[in-house]
């Protein structure tokens, strides 16, 4: 059984595991917490035939449609009855699109794809492309059970918001001296004799120290 967004959203991404997960095996840019289309949007998109088994085909619909550029990544899930000692995130590959602010930056995300939960996690990948001929073959490296070293964390420093809280901010960014922190302890990790680790697809003993590199985070539009 898997739920997305995980338990205890916004909260538990704090959490050092979560963070390496998307920023590690994921190479997360930006996550969102993405609700389903409004009225107004559903109503551009009403001639399309939409398809709730492939989320790149949609995205090229509405791209060609109403002009929304595609993004590409995963959606993040918690494994509910995920074993001990095992990593309980995991996440599928999916496209969607975004609006494009007056500046030319990327603004609200729109997930059109039939079939989807009221709310899902998603997360913008640097490994999934969004065009081309590698969009459809690039092995997404989430499927892959990984264990998780709890030693090769550091815990990051943050203020705890309430999901239900109309106090939870927008965005938040994890900061420099976070930063900084998890670079003094991966020096101090890499001192170390190895051991046993957990990179996807990765059979051999390998120790795997998260670069947790900060992640952008939005909630629902």
């Amino acid at each position: 059984m898997t739920a997305s967004p995980p338990r205890g959203w916004p909260e538990c991404f704090n959490s050092p595991e979560l963070q390496a997960y998307i920023a590690d095996e994921l190479k997360g840019q930006r996550v969102r917490l993405c609700g389903q289309p409004g009225p107004a949007d559903l109503a551009k998109l009403a001639k399309l035939k939409l398809s709730d088994k492939d989320t790149l085909l949609n995205a090229q619909q509405v791209e060609a449609a109403v002009g929304w550029k595609i993004m590409g990544g995963y959606v993040l899930y918690e494994k509910l009855d995920a074993p001990p000692g095992t990593c309980k995130y995991t996440a599928t590959r999916r496209w969607w699109n975004y609006k494009t602010n007056k500046d030319g930056s990327p603004g609200k995300w729109i997930d059109a794809s039939p079939g989807r939960p009221k709310e899902l996690v998603l997360v913008q990948s640097a490994e999934v492309p969004v065009g081309g001929p590698d969009a459809r073959s690039s092995a997404p490296r989430a499927s892959a059970e990984r264990k998780f070293d709890h030693s090769d964390t550091v815990q990051q420093p943050g203020k705890v918001y309430s999901s239900m809280s109309a106090a939870v901010p927008r965005e938040f960014k994890l900061f420099d001296a976070q930063k900084a922190e998890v670079e003094r302890q991966a020096a101090v990790e890499t001192a170390r004799p190895q051991s046993e680790g957990c990179v996807a697809h990765e059979a051999s003993s390998t120790r795997h120290v998260p670069r947790r590199t900060p992640v952008d985070v939005h909630e629902l539009d």
